[in-house]
């Protein structure tokens, strides 16, 4: 997490992390949920993951905002690469 971002989530004292797709659980406090989130298969996940490791081993940025496309269709990168 860069600076900038710490600092705004200091600065706001909240990240937003809902995600499309998730199961907004209420509490008895009005600004506490839970998040259910989508099962998935952990063996594809650690896969996935390793391939992401070796990527960033090889330092392609562009791969690796592809690889990240590819497991997180929401995943938009930053305004210097858009991936289709």
């Amino acid at each position: 997490m860069g600076v900038s971002k710490l600092s705004e989530i200091v600065a706001l004292g909240f990240e937003e992390l809902i995600t499309e797709g998730e199961n907004i659980i209420p509490t008895r406090h009005e600004k506490i949920m839970v998040l259910k989130g989508i099962e998935c298969n952990l063996n594809l996940l650690n896969g996935e993951i390793n391939e992401l490791a070796q990527l960033a081993n090889r330092q392609v940025g562009d791969e690796i905002k592809l690889k990240l496309k590819e497991i997180l269709p929401e995943y938009q990168p930053y305004q210097s690469m858009r991936v289709n």
